[in-house]
């Protein structure tokens, strides 16, 4: 079967966009440090994962925890 290269793409942003809810709920949670909820959530780099949590969220990890704090 032929499969085209948008719909890789596209199951690449799905992923990406599941791993990014997955840190949001760790981040809100605030128990573990930035770099533990990049690793548990399937990002390789810290920079990978900055740049793939502002892409989605329009905001820094840090931000977002800040926000988000209760």
């Amino acid at each position: 079967n032929y499969v085209h290269i948008w719909d890789i793409c596209r199951v690449f942003e799905f992923v990406i966009e599941i791993r990014i809810s997955n840190a949001c709920r760790a981040l809100k949670e605030n128990k573990q440090s930035t770099q533990m909820i990049c690793y548990e959530c399937g990002f390789n780099t810290l920079s990978n994962f900055y740049r793939h949590f502002n892409k989605v969220t329009g905001m820094t990890p840090f931000a977002y925890k800040k926000q988000h704090q209760s």
